[in-house]
């Protein structure tokens, strides 16, 4: 009895879903973003707690690059799956073309929480007048956002009490 071997099928892999598991040389980028001379404990503690977490933390700090440190930022910033502020008081300067560039303000969610992040910076330096015009600049850019989201929450609260 000569039988063939069952044909078989192809399987149109277009609709077959693919996780996406990273190998262990593709770990999650942490970027860390701060000013170098403040909050130096703090950022030490961020690099131990992602290397804990056995992700890949990156930091804009190694000395002298051979590109423009704004292009290299940027890109670091492009590569990286998530993003950390550590802020405090000298950490207030936004680079101006995203304030005054309204494609990246309206399109992009940094441009609008760039206007949260001066306000706070504002507040921490006791510049109210400042701090309520850029909560307000912040806020009529979300008027139309989920009233549920946190950062929303927490911005309509920090600009009450200036209020």
């Amino acid at each position: 009895m000569n039988q063939k071997p069952p044909a078989s099928i192809p399987i149109p892999t277009s609709r077959i879903p693919v996780p996406n598991i990273r190998t262990p040389d593709q770990r999650l980028r942490v970027f860390v973003s701060s000013t170098l001379d403040e909050l130096r404990p703090e950022r030490r503690a961020a690099r131990e707690a992602i290397a804990a977490l056995r992700l890949t933390p990156v930091f804009f700090e190694a000395g002298a690059r051979p590109y423009p440190p704004r292009e290299l930022y940027r890109a670091y910033l492009s590569q990286s799956d998530i993003f950390i502020g550590v802020y405090w008081q000298r950490y207030g300067w936004v680079a101006p073309e995203i304030l005054d560039h309204r494609g990246i303000v309206l399109n992009f969610p940094i441009g609008a929480l760039a206007h949260l992040g001066l306000a706070r910076a504002y507040v921490l330096q006791g510049d109210t007048v400042k701090a309520r015009t850029a909560y307000q600049d912040f806020l009529t850019l979300w008027k139309d956002a989920d009233p549920d989201i946190p950062v929303l929450k927490e911005a309509k609260a920090e600009y009450a009490k200036l209020q």
